[in-house]
C-alpha cells in the first residue's frame, strides 16, 4: 500500500466510512476502502470485480433515488443521498448516507467520482422515532379536541336538565341524570388516559384492555343517554339477533365507536326522524349497523368520507362544526379491534354504517 492508501484505511475503520474513488467510464473502483465488505456484506474482490453487486443490495425505490443524484454530479458540487441496504427478511434495515463529487483538473482522475459512505442507521433510528413520536402527539391531541367535546356537550345537556327537573321538583329524573354525568365523566377520564398513552406507545400496540362486554347492555345505556337527554327530538331504536350479545374487546374503543357514529348519526338526521342500531351475530363475528333516515351521503363525498380532515365534513342539521375527525378515528379504532367498515348511503335516503368486529376480540 501507498501511504495515502494506508491514511485512508485508518480513517475508513476509524470513522465508520467506506472511502472510494470511482471511474464511470471505465466502470470500475480505482480504490475502495476494504471495510466496504462490512457494510455490504459481500467481498470487496467481489464489488472490485463487478461493481454492479452494489446496487442489488440498495432497496428498489431507493436506489432510483440515487442514480437520479448521480446522473446530476456533473452539473452539482457534490450530491448527497440516504438509502437503505437489503439483506434477509429477518435482518434490520441498515442506512448509509452518501456524499459525492467529480473530480476537474487531475488529468489521471479526470471525470472519477469521488467520495464516502457513512452507516447513519442509528441516526435515522432516532429520527424516525421522534417522528412517530410526533405524529402520536399529534393524533393524540386530534382525537381529545374531538371526542371530549362530545362528552362535555352530554354533561351540560344533562346539568342544564338537573336544574330544570330541581326547579320543577321532578325527582324521577334527578337520579338517572346524575347517573348520565358520572358515567360521562369516568368515559371521559378513560378515554384521556388511553390517548396519553398513544403519545409514547405506536397507536396500533399501545395495550387494549380486553373484558367480555355486552354489546346489548352497552348500546341501550348509550341510546337511554340520548333519549334523555334528547326528549322528543329524534326516535332511537335498537333491535338484536339475540337478548345479550356478547363481545371480548376493548370497552374505551367500542364505546368512542358508537359514540362516534350516533353522533353522526343524530348530526344529520331531521327532527322527529329515526336512528336504529341493529345487533348481529354472526360465525365468530358480531355485526353492528348504525343508520339513520336523514339526509343521507352524496356521491361525490363518499370516497372522501374516512379521511383524516377530510373536505367531506358538512355542518349538521342544527348547525353543529364539523372538524372532519370523527369518521377517521373510527376507522382506526375499528382496524385496531382487527375489525372492518363500510357504509351504505344515497341522498335523502339516510345512511348506515356496518361495522363487522372479531367475537374474540383483539
Amino acid at each position: 500500500m501507498v501511504p495515502l492508501d494506508k491514511t485512508l484505511h485508518q480513517l475508513a475503520w476509524k470513522t465508520n466510512s467506506i472511502f472510494f474513488v470511482f471511474d464511470p467510464s471505465e466502470n470500475n473502483f480505482h480504490y475502495l476502502s476494504d471495510n466496504a465488505s462490512v457494510s455490504f456484506e459481500i467481498d470487496v474482490a467481489l464489488i472490485m470485480k463487478d461493481p454492479a453487486v452494489l446496487l442489488d443490495r440498495i432497496f428498489a425505490d431507493d436506489r432510483v433515488r440515487v442514480l437520479e443524484e448521480f446522473s446530476h454530479i456533473g452539473t452539482k458540487d457534490c450530491i448527497e443521498a440516504d438509502f437503505r441496504l437489503l439483506f434477509t427478511p429477518n435482518q434490520p434495515v441498515k442506512w448509509l448516507h452518501i456524499k459525492a463529487c467529480m473530480l476537474q483538473g487531475e488529468p489521471a482522475l479526470q471525470g472519477c467520482i469521488v467520495g464516502f459512505a457513512e452507516d447513519i442507521t442509528s441516526r435515522k433510528e432516532i429520527e424516525m422515532y421522534l417522528t412517530n413520536t410526533h405524529a402520536q402527539k399529534d393524533v393524540a391531541l386530534q382525537i381529545l379536541g374531538h371526542d371530549i367535546r362530545s362528552p362535555i356537550g352530554t354533561i351540560s345537556a344533562a346539568s342544564s336538565l338537573l336544574e330544570r327537573s330541581v326547579c320543577h321538583e321532578d325527582l324521577k329524573n334527578i337520579e338517572p341524570l346524575f347517573r348520565i354525568i358520572s358515567d360521562t365523566c369516568q368515559n371521559a377520564l378513560n378515554l384521556i388516559n388511553d390517548v396519553l398513552q398513544s403519545v409514547y406507545w405506536d397507536a396500533q400496540n399501545t395495550v387494549k384492555k380486553k373484558r367480555r362486554i355486552d354489546l346489548v347492555d352497552m348500546v341501550e345505556n348509550q341510546l337511554h343517554a340520548y333519549r334523555l337527554l334528547h326528549q322528543d327530538q329524534k326516535d332511537f331504536k335498537l333491535f338484536s339477533s339475540t337478548r345479550h350479545v356478547y363481545i371480548r374487546s376493548d370497552q374505551v374503543r367500542l364505546q368512542l365507536i358508537l359514540e362516534n357514529l350516533l353522533s353522526n348519526a343524530y348530526k344529520f338526521t331531521k327532527r322527529n326522524g329515526t336512528i336504529a342500531v341493529d345487533l348481529q351475530e354472526k360465525e365468530g363475528k358480531v355485526q353492528i349497523a348504525v343508520k339513520d333516515d336523514g339526509i343521507g351521503i352524496p356521491d361525490r363525498l363518499k370516497p372522501m368520507i374516512f379521511q383524516k380532515f377530510t373536505n367531506a365534513r358538512r355542518e349538521g342539521m342544527q348547525g353543529e362544526k364539523p372538524t372532519g375527525l370523527g369518521l377517521h378515528i373510527v376507522k382506526t379504532m375499528v382496524e385496531q379491534l382487527n375489525g372492518h367498515i363500510w357504509f351504505e348511503s344515497g341522498e335523502e335516503r339516510g345512511t348506515t354504517f356496518f361495522v363487522e368486529l372479531p367475537k374474540k376480540g383483539i
